[in-house]
């Protein structure tokens, strides 16, 4: 089949077989995806109701050791469930509360074991970076740290602090002294070919105020907690505000869409909120260096339907030129032009229609042809 991808999850499963049969079948199925050069990930399980992953004679820790051995001498990523899971107890988390049955996560169980899948591919991919609490200085007494591969430097108005997985500003007073709160900053500086993708927050309540952006990231948050944060985009200053409610020990993940937005910028995040005792902690944040040689600029195009026709607002850039194209089946020879604008006199806003969305089936594009490059043209797909 050629897949490009292969997850590796069999150990609530192999419990019942010898530890031996279990190591001889899961390193037959990596050499197998290797052979095929096919990348793979293996995954220490999920809990269970019959299982006590603190205890290294259970079946199950047993079988996620042999997991995180295979994954450290085969040379392949792997997605630490099991080590997530047994945190997230330890923090005060009933196992029923991350539990629908026996050993099947409910939501917030699939939802924690996601975000660790989520960020063990992150952290492979080769221009992608993943900077985590643990790698940040956190005695207290360090206020500016720079990632190893020099894509982003943090700065923050006293010094990092925080505990276990989580990072913040150490001048809070009380539980705070690990967070950030109001008279507290945090900036980011990114390289000149370096985008900041999102970030990943916890024992988080509080509004956090962005500025720096060069137009707006469409930044996407993620339940938590069973609550919604919310995310509000200023033209008139540029601003973005992210109101994030209490989210009980959950992660939190902010994402932007629009990433190019913070390409080599210094972005200044501001702390405040009406509600007692609130605060701000982060745990991951990740990135990408992004080629500034390249003619493609990366962009984000909303999708809007009304009923009758599918409409793709987004700023456009003097002299050039843009095709709204369909597909049935995306293959080279099928796509047609739907709707073209340009060249354009100037940087304006630029409004593509399909009035006709409703025939079959349908895949979008936008073919970009930038000036004095009449013969060339440069796609993405929103």
């Amino acid at each position: 089949h050629k897949p490009d991808l292969i997850y590796i999850d069999y150990a609530l499963n192999d419990r019942n077989i010898p530890i031996a049969e279990v190591e001889t079948a899961w390193r037959s199925m990596i050499a197998d995806a290797k052979a095929a050069d096919i990348p793979l990930v293996l995954i220490t399980p999920t809990g269970a109701t019959n299982a006590d992953l603190s205890n290294p004679a259970d079946p199950l820790t047993i079988r996620a050791e042999l997991i995180r051995a295979l994954a450290a001498d085969q040379d392949v990523m792997l997605a630490d469930v099991s080590a997530a899971w047994l945190a997230e107890l330890n923090s005060g988390t009933s196992q029923a509360n991350l539990l629908s049955q026996g050993n099947h996560p409910n939501l917030q169980g699939h939802t924690l074991a996601s975000e660790i899948l989520y960020q063990s591919y992150l952290a492979n991919l080769g221009s992608i970076g993943s900077v985590s609490a643990t790698d940040f200085p956190r005695d207290q007494s360090t206020n500016t740290f720079t990632t190893a591969d020099t894509l982003l430097t943090f700065t923050t108005t006293n010094t990092f602090s925080g505990q276990g997985d989580f990072i913040g500003d150490s001048g809070g007073p009380g539980n705070k002294v690990n967070s950030w709160d109001d008279n507290e900053t945090l900036s980011i500086t990114l390289a000149p070919n370096a985008e900041l993708l999102g970030f990943q927050v916890r024992w988080t309540v509080a509004d956090i105020l962005i500025s720096g952006f060069t137009s707006d990231p469409g930044a996407i948050i993620t339940t938590a907690g069973g609550t919604t944060a919310s995310a509000t985009w200023n033209p008139a200053n540029s601003t973005l505000l992210l109101d994030i409610p209490w989210d009980a020990g959950n992660h939190r993940t902010v994402t932007f869409p629009n990433p190019s937005a913070s390409t080599g910028q210094t972005l200044a995040l501001s702390f405040s909120n009406s509600t007692t005792g609130w605060q701000a902690s982060f745990v991951s944040f990740e990135y990408q260096a992004v080629n500034l040689s390249s003619t493609t600029t990366p962009f984000s195009v909303p999708i809007q339907f009304n009923g009758t026709s599918v409409t793709f607002p987004f700023q456009g850039l003097q002299d050039h030129t843009y095709h709204l194209q369909a597909s049935p089946d995306m293959t080279p020879l099928s796509w047609i032009n739907i709707d073209t604008a340009g060249p354009l006199p100037n940087n304006q806003r630029v409004t593509l229609i399909d009035p006709n969305p409703l025939q079959n089936q349908k895949f979008y594009r936008i073919s970009i042809t930038p000036p004095d490059l009449s013969d060339q043209s440069t796609e993405n797909s929103p």
